[in-house]
C-alpha cells in the first residue's frame, strides 16, 4: 500500500429538511387547521481514531464527505427523518486542521471522535405559525445548511521507539528481527521509501517500533526523504539511532552518528532530550576486538550502546529488553472510560459579507444563500425575507457603505432594491 501521510479533504454537515405548509382536510372536521411537520435535522460528520489503520491512502481520491440531508416535513404533524451522520475513519495519530479557523485538534488514541461539520437544522412546519390572529398561515420554514469546512490531516505515526539512521545503516533488517513486519530489504538506499511499524512482544506485553526511512544530511531542509518523515519520530517514547558499525556503506561509524544526530537537533532540539540508545549493527562483519573497541568509544557519548547484527541475531533479545525498560507505560493496563468524549470543532459562525460589485452590491454567506431559497412571490416568504433583513440590520450596514436609495442589493441570487 502506497504512505500517504498528509492529505485535505472537505466536509459537508448534510441540509435539514424543509418544513411542510399542509392543512387537514378530514370527513367532518370543517375548516381543518394547520398540520405540517417539521423537516429533518441533516447529519453531521465526525472523524474517528481507526487504530486498524495506518496512513491516509483512502483519502488520496476521495477528497469530498457529504452526511445525509434530513427529510422534509409532511403533513399530518410528521417530522422528517433525521439526516444518518457520517463517520470518517482515520488512523491514530492524525493531526486535524480547520484551514478557515486554523483549529487543530489532535487525534492521538484510538476511538476519538471529532465532530467536524454540524447538519443544518430542520425547518418548522406550518403548524408552528398559527397565532390567535393568524389561524391559516401557508408559510413554513426551509431547512439550514449543514457547515461545510475544508479539512487538513497531517497523519503522526504513533510509535514507542523510532529507528533512525542513515540508508543501509540496517534499520529493516533488524526491525524484521525483532517484530512481524515485514519490510522490503535491499543493498541499496532508500531501499525503506515510507515508515514501517512492528509489534514487538515480550511474553504478554508488546510494543510498537517504527522504522524511519534513513536520514542523509540536510533532512531537515528537505533533502531525501528525511524531511517528509522526521515528523513520524515526534511522538516516540524512546529513540534508537542505528549505526553500521563496519562501515560498508561510506560512512565511518563517527560520522554516521554526528550526521543523525546533527539532523535530529536541526529538526527539533527537543527529539535530542527524549531516551537514546545506540545500535551498532552488522556486528557479524566485525571481530571481537573491534566491537569492544567501538563499543568503548561510543559509551563515552551514549549511555545506553549496545552492539547487534541483524544477520546473527546477537544483541537483538538484550535490544527488546531495553526497549522494554525504557517504556514502563505499556505494562500497565488501559483504563477504559466509562463514557468517550466527543471532541467538536467551534462553530461556524451564521454570519454574511458585503461588497461593492460594478453597480451592485453582493451579499455573500451561508446566511444568504438560505434566504435565497425563499419565494419573494410569496407574501409569507416575502414577510419572513424583511423580517431577516430587519434583525441583521443588512440596510443599516448597506447605509453605513456608502449605499443610496435606489441601489440594487443581490442576496446571493435574489435582487432586491434599497427603498
Amino acid at each position: 500500500m502506497v504512505f500517504i501521510d498528509t492529505a485535505e479533504i472537505v466536509v459537508h454537515g448534510g441540509k435539514g429538511g424543509d418544513g411542510a405548509a399542509s392543512f387537514r382536510h378530514e370527513k367532518f372536521i370543517e375548516k381543518g387547521g394547520p398540520d405540517g411537520g417539521d423537516g429533518g435535522k441533516g447529519g453531521s460528520v465526525y472523524l474517528v481514531a481507526d487504530s486498524s489503520l495506518l496512513t491516509l491512502y483512502d483519502f488520496k481520491y476521495k477528497k469530498e464527505f457529504i452526511a445525509e440531508d434530513g427529510e422534509p416535513g409532511r403533513s399530518q404533524k410528521q417530522f422528517g427523518k433525521d439526516g444518518s451522520d457520517l463517520f470518517i475513519h482515520i488512523p491514530v495519530g492524525v493531526i486535524v486542521t480547520d484551514l478557515e479557523t486554523n483549529t487543530t485538534v489532535d487525534m492521538d488514541k484510538p476511538d476519538m471522535k471529532l465532530l467536524v461539520a454540524r447538519g443544518g437544522k430542520g425547518g418548522k412546519g406550518n403548524t408552528h405559525m398559527a397565532t390567535p390572529t393568524r389561524r391559516t398561515p401557508h408559510f413554513r420554514e426551509m431547512g439550514y445548511e449543514g457547515e461545510v469546512r475544508h479539512l487538513k490531516l497531517e497523519l503522526k505515526l504513533i510509535a514507542h521507539v523510532s529507528l533512525v539512521g542513515l540508508p543501509n545503516a540496517g534499520k529493516s533488517s533488524l526491525i524484521s528481527v525483532i517484530s512481524k513486519a515485514k519490510p522490503d530489504i535491499a543493498p541499496y538506499p532508500f531501499t525503506t521509501k515510507s515508515p514501517v511499524l512492528g509489534i514487538v512482544k515480550k511474553g504478554e506485553k508488546s510494543l510498537v517500533v517504527g522504522d524511519v526511512p534513513g536520514l542523509i544530511e540536510g533532512a531537515h531542509e528537505g533533502k531525501g526523504l528525511g524531511l517528509t518523515f522526521l515528523r513520524h519520530i515526534e511522538r516516540s517514547y524512546v529513540i534508537a539511532v542505528v549505526l553500521d558499525a563496519a562501515g560498508i556503506d561510506g560512512n565511518s561509524p563517527e560520522d554516521a552518528y554526528k550526521t543523525v544526530l546533527g539532523e535530529l537537533n536541526a529538526y527539533d532540539q527537543s527529539l535530542l532530550k527524549k531516551p537514546r540508545i545506540l545500535v551498532l549493527n552488522k556486528a557479524d562483519l566485525l571481530n571481537d576486538e573491534q566491537k569492544l573497541s567501538l563499543k568503548e568509544e561510543f559509551s563515552k557519548l551514549e549511555s545506553i550502546v549496545i552492539v547487534t547484527s541483524a544477520a546473527t541475531g546477537e544483541g537483538t533479545k538484550e535490544l527488546v529488553d531495553i526497549m522494554f525498560s525504557l517504556i514502563p507505560q505499556v505494562d500497565e493496563e488501559p483504563q477504559m472510560q466509562e463514557e468517550k468524549t466527543i471532541l467538536q470543532l467551534p462553530p461556524l459562525p451564521d454570519d454574511f459579507s458585503v461588497t461593492r460589485q460594478d453597480d451592485y452590491w453582493l451579499v455573500e454567506g451561508r446566511w444568504a444563500r438560505y434566504i435565497s431559497r425563499y419565494d419573494t412571490s410569496k407574501p409569507w416568504d416575502l414577510q419572513y425575507i424583511q423580517h431577516e433583513l430587519k434583525k441583521r440590520r443588512l440596510e443599516e450596514m448597506l447605509r453605513r457603505m456608502g449605499a443610496k436609495e435606489g441601489d440594487t442589493v443581490i442576496i446571493h441570487d435574489k435582487a432586491f432594491e434599497i427603498f
